[in-house]
């Protein structure tokens, strides 16, 4: 994407990429508690009162489930926010990584 481009082919290439990283985010939330890491948006483990223990554990629960369920609702709304804004044909390189999330998401 150039200079030149429009600005709903910019904006639709960062939710896509918002999308791929919030994906990314979810599949290595394991290693990273494993690590005593968590990248998990702090507002939705603490609204759902996931204790960190739990995770740096390995063990899942219910609320990690529910934290899980509102990140990937999160980049599910990015992807439909990217393809509402009807992106043009030169966006569509930039908007190839949207097939990552897409099918981690199904």
């Amino acid at each position: 994407l150039g200079a030149h481009t429009p600005p709903h082919n910019l904006e639709a290439a960062e939710h896509v990429g918002t999308a791929a990283g919030l994906c990314l985010l979810l599949r290595f939330t394991r290693l990273h508690a494993l690590k005593n890491k968590v990248y998990l948006p702090k507002e939705i483990t603490s609204a759902n009162k996931l204790q960190l223990s739990v995770l740096e554990k390995g063990e899942g629960n219910q609320e990690l489930s529910q934290c899980v369920y509102e990140v990937a609702m999160v980049a599910r709304e990015h992807l439909k926010i990217a393809a509402e804004l009807k992106p043009t044909r030169e966006a569509l390189p930039a908007l190839y990584p949207a097939a990552i999330p897409r099918l981690f998401l199904e």
